[in-house]
């Protein structure tokens, strides 16, 4: 018997790890596996020093798995830490004899997906908090601050004009309305911490709304770079274009669309050339065909497509900032309109008022 089975009782169901902690797990194999200690050696350091970002547990498994001569992959399996794509890759590399550089490219990869992951974010974020500050003003400012002007133009004496009387209603209309509007968005709110929450609910989620966001320009230079990305890896570690086509087909085949990584497939098998096949499945953009196909011909597959992973992603980034540029400014503009109109309608006739009482 495993002595890691020992340790998979009564336990619950493992966490896979995260980006960061998959970089450094991968960087440490790669530098270890370079330096010619054997798989299980590994481990054995990782027990001795100890690692905070991998269970106790799985590094045991892993360590008492590989001393015993089981796989790499199906040790790394069992402990149910590690991603699918990256489990694929690790079988690869111990087939084809490319282990360590496998953990590097998978180092250089996790650390491309968590940049992008994290300028994603950092793009979707500024423009969120602009649109919740635009809501609080309209919401919660108007409704409380515009009345008062009425007050004040009353015990003036003043006239109030039509213009400013029609937006004092309005946000009056906006007070009486505004906690069925705030209690409406915040069923909303507690409708997206739930399909947070909820596994089976997130995943549709994201499918139905990548589906959305990969048929705009940002989203195929995105999906673009995705692909080649993982292109590269599989053929850096080994693997021909027919296997690593197969991995990703197997891994993430819903991420590019209904059937594209199938229908290449197909284009290949009644013999279209791979780098067209991957254009006419919308893969590629057809500059990017064309490069891979010259590097396919004159074998240089693995620069070539390490090239094209540099020129794609660079392209996707430039791609998000332009849409995120065009968003933040239409926002601003929003503000700044409805900060005028309170001005022009309010401030102005009042300021009008107080000098002629001076």
């Amino acid at each position: 018997m495993k002595l890691s089975t020992l340790f998979k009782k009564n336990e619950e169901e493992p966490k896979q790890l995260k980006a960061p902690e998959l970089i450094a797990f991968c960087s440490e194999m790669s530098l270890y596996l370079r330096a010619g200690n054997p798989v299980s050696e590994c481990f054995y350091i990782f027990l001795k020093q100890e690692r905070p970002y991998i269970p106790k547990t799985a590094i045991v498994s892993l360590y008492s798995d590989t001393e015993m001569g089981t796989s790499l992959y199906d040790s790394m399996q069992f402990t149910g830490i590690f991603p699918d794509y990256m489990l694929s890759m690790v079988d690869a590399g111990e087939r084809t004899g490319h282990l360590e550089s496998v953990f590097r490219n998978l180092s250089e990869y996790y650390d491309q997906r968590r940049r992008t992951s994290n300028n994603l974010r950092s793009a979707i974020l500024y423009p969120m908090i602009l649109l919740i500050i635009t809501i609080l003003v309209v919401f919660v400012i108007m409704p409380e601050v515009l009345p008062i002007y009425n007050d004040a133009f009353s015990a003036l004496g003043g006239t109030i004009p039509k213009f400013t009387f029609l937006l004092i209603n309005a946000a009056n209309a906006i007070g009486k309305a505004r906690w069925y509007i705030l209690g409406a968005l915040a069923v909303i709110a507690a409708c997206g911490a739930l399909t947070t929450l909820v596994k089976p609910l997130r995943e549709e989620f994201i499918r139905r709304q990548r589906t959305k966001f990969y048929k705009k320009n940002v989203g195929r230079k995105m999906n673009s770079a995705f692909f080649v990305s993982l292109l590269s890896l599989g053929v850096s570690g080994g693997l021909d274009i027919d296997e690593t086509m197969k991995m990703i087909e197997g891994s993430f085949s819903d991420r590019f669309g209904p059937n594209a990584v199938t229908i290449c497939r197909q284009n290949i098998a009644e013999g279209t050339g791979f780098a067209k096949a991957a254009e006419n499945a919308g893969l590629l953009s057809s500059v990017d065909s064309s490069l891979l196909e010259a590097g396919i011909n004159t074998g240089n597959t693995d620069s070539v497509l390490k090239e094209l992973t540099n020129r794609t992603e660079a392209d996707a980034q430039d791609a998000l900032a332009k849409s995120v540029g065009a968003v933040e400014p239409a926002i601003v503009l929003v503000m700044a309109a409805i900060v005028g109109v309170i001005l022009v309608a309010v401030m102005f006739p009042l300021l009008g008022i107080m000098s002629a009482i001076t």
